[in-house]
């Protein structure tokens, strides 16, 4: 018998016996068990809650065992069964089994086969001896040149086969869809309902060396279950194929560039709207795949690339380190959704969602929602791009929605809603399983917008005025320096967005109004209430920032000075933040990003740090206060963390 397995971070509790008293003890379900088999079995039997039962043939180094020869079958196969010992449940009941199916060379053929092979259960006496032995008569057929199997009843083609060819791991949530493999059958009779299978990879050989397959009587915690059994195989020095490294992404010309700009995009989005979780899925076809009918074609979605900190619940992370690995397939999940009809998804409540669903699986427990969005880049043509986004339940949806989209047009110029309108434009947005109780199967944002805004320096010049030209002669406008705009405006019977289009005409681009007097006391507490709004999600409410400014209705008029340069920035007004202003700046200038800091000019005259969002409020209402046509801010290197006065 081997020896016990070494304890990681484990607390000393000694594994309770599961019977009850008038049930027969651990050693006699213990001797009973080894006894259905037809061969001796080795053991490790395990002397903590959290680790299982192991156990392998005692005719381990067979000839059965050599993968196509290779003598270094045999390392293999002790690695496999060292993980075994080292698979840590932390935070669930396993009640499944879990084995390998390691390669053979037959009579000129290629199986997979789980004879001889180590094994791993709970629990004795829930009849998984039955499903090991049904296990033990069948071999699946990797010989893709050879799949005509029917001549043996006992050589199979399933899930097994499938990830050992074509290199991706599958989770199954629901057996009752994969009827057709006479395994999955056997396994329901045995109540198990779901399922894990990861081709493994063997550093040094850089190929795949087998499959372990895991089958379970829960799958609310499949996920866990997928990363517990993936960290298990790192310690041995074993790993499973990460599902990026399967793309043939280097034929797609222009996807190096579109998926820089991606996550650039994806960072800014993710921290300005303080999500959970932020990914970006892409199609990918297997052409090789052998699953468990006879289309041999498949197409997946593949995680691109993702951000999360695991600031809300660890099933976030959870789920985000799942989804580099996992294939989804097309239809399944909000992304797999989105990306079958190009679509935008929306679920309020992703507990609602179908049993079978990737995300139900992470998110038993977690109330959150999920955003999912298809867009496509003019650097890849058809090339498809799902945004999928994550954040608490407690949010308000539809705005934060809005302003998602509305900072992925911005930060993404290239990129275009695969669906057909523009971004920005009135969006249709699938409520699936209705979860926001409109009982509509779907819901709009952006009403009654046909053409989405464009900033007024971006038109054709011939585009920007349509009414007849107010002549407005410079020295007019000087005589009404010393008042308030609005009243200059006023006096000139002009509009105020008239003036101030004149004024940059002019050249004068700070209006020389009255000395700044304080406001009265309830003017001050008429801000306090503005800074202490509801939190919809997204760090800036455009309607909130609309209706504190006076500036021109499309963009927002900066003047940057760094050092003895100066620079004018106009951005879109709906969608500034502190994290997109600094990313512009850093852009415009050429400076990285934290080598320098903000500065702005408030109503007093001092130049105060911009460092947040709230800083970028108090920013735009001094800016309101000053009744200036541009905010001013100044560009300071940092140095050893300090201001470089």
């Amino acid at each position: 018998m081997g020896d016990s397995p070494t304890m990681v971070n484990l607390s000393k509790i000694f594994r309770p016996r599961r019977n009850n008293l008038d049930e027969v003890s651990e050693d006699d379900q213990l001797c009973a068990f080894l006894a259905t088999f037809p061969t001796k079995l080795e053991y490790t039997k395990p002397e903590f809650y959290f680790i299982l039962w192991v156990f392998w043939s005692q005719q381990e180094g067979s000839q059965n065992n050599l993968s196509f020869g290779d003598p270094g079958q045999w390392v293999i196969h002790n690695k496999i069964k060292s993980s075994f010992y080292k698979f840590e449940l932390t935070l669930y009941d396993f009640d499944g089994i879990i084995q390998f199916w390691a390669p053979v060379n037959t009579g000129g053929r290629r199986f997979l086969t789980t004879s001889d092979q180590p094994f791993a259960i709970n629990y004795l006496n829930t009849g998984l001896d039955k499903f090991r032995l049904s296990s033990l008569r069948y071999r699946y057929s990797i010989d893709v040149n050879k799949l005509d199997v029917e001549d043996d009843p006992m050589i199979i083609t399933g899930a097994p086969a499938s990830a050992f060819l074509n290199q991706l791991p599958e989770l199954v949530l629901d057996l009752k869809a994969h009827h057709g493999c006479p395994l999955v059958r056997s396994a329901m009779e045995c109540d198990l309902l779901a399922y894990i299978v990861l081709p493994i990879c063997d550093p040094s050989q850089n190929c795949c060396v087998g499959v372990v397959e895991c089958f379970m009587k829960r799958c609310d915690c499949s996920l866990v279950i997928f990363n517990q059994l993936n960290q298990a195989l790192e310690k041995v020095g074993l790993r499973t194929f990460d599902v990026r490294e399967c793309r043939p992404y280097k034929s797609i010309q222009g996807l190096k560039h579109a998926k820089k700009d991606i996550e650039e995009a994806l960072k800014i989005v993710y921290e300005s709207h303080n999500l959970g979780l932020a990914q970006v899925w892409v199609p990918y076809e297997d052409e090789k795949h052998v699953g468990f009918s006879s289309q041999t074609n498949r197409t997946f979605a593949l995680k691109l690339t993702g951000l999360n900190n695991g600031c809300f619940d660890w099933s976030y992370n959870n789920y985000h380190n799942a989804c580099n690995m996992l294939a989804l397939r097309i239809g399944d999940g909000l992304a797999g959704k989105t990306l079958q009809n190009h679509e935008p998804h929306f679920c309020r409540d992703i507990s609602k969602l179908s049993n079978t669903d990737l995300l139900v699986s992470f998110t038993a427990n977690t109330k959150c929602s999920c955003f999912g969005i298809c867009l496509r880049s003019i650097d890849t043509s058809d090339f498809y791009y799902v945004f999928e986004f994550l954040w608490p339940r407690n949010r308000n949806y539809v705005i934060l929605i809005e302003s998602l989209v509305l900072t992925l047009k911005m930060c993404l110029p290239n990129f275009k809603l695969a669906s057909g309108p523009q971004l920005g434009d009135e969006l249709r947005i699938i409520d699936v399983e209705n979860s926001t109780g409109s009982k509509l199967g779907h819901f709009k944002i952006f009403k009654g917008n046909k053409l989405s805004r464009i900033p007024l320096e971006c038109m054709p010049n011939e585009a920007k005025f349509k009414t007849t030209a107010i002549e407005l002669p410079r020295k007019e406008i000087e005589q009404q320096f010393g008042t308030t705009m609005k009243k200059a405006a006023k006096s000139l019977k002009v509009s105020l967005s008239t003036l101030k289009r004149k004024c940059k005409v002019l050249g004068i681009y700070e209006w020389p109004g009255p000395k700044f007097v304080k406001r009265k006391v309830n003017d001050s507490r008429k801000d306090q209430r503005d800074m202490n709004e509801e939190d919809t999600g997204a760090i800036v409410d455009p309607s909130a920032v609309k209706g504190d400014i006076n500036f021109d209705e499309s963009t927002l008029s900066i003047k940057v000075e760094y050092a003895d340069d100066i620079i004018k920035l106009h951005l879109p007004l709906l969608l500034v933040t502190f994290i997109a202003l600094d990313k512009e700046i850093g852009n415009k200038l050429k400076l990285n990003r934290g080598s320098f800091k903000l500065k702005y000019l408030d109503e007093d005259g001092d130049w105060i740090v911009l460092g947040s969002e709230q800083d970028m409020k108090c920013c735009i209402r001094s800016s309101k206060k000053l009744d200036s046509i541009a905010i001013r801010l100044r560009v300071l290197p940092c140095v050893h963390n300090k201001y470089v006065a």
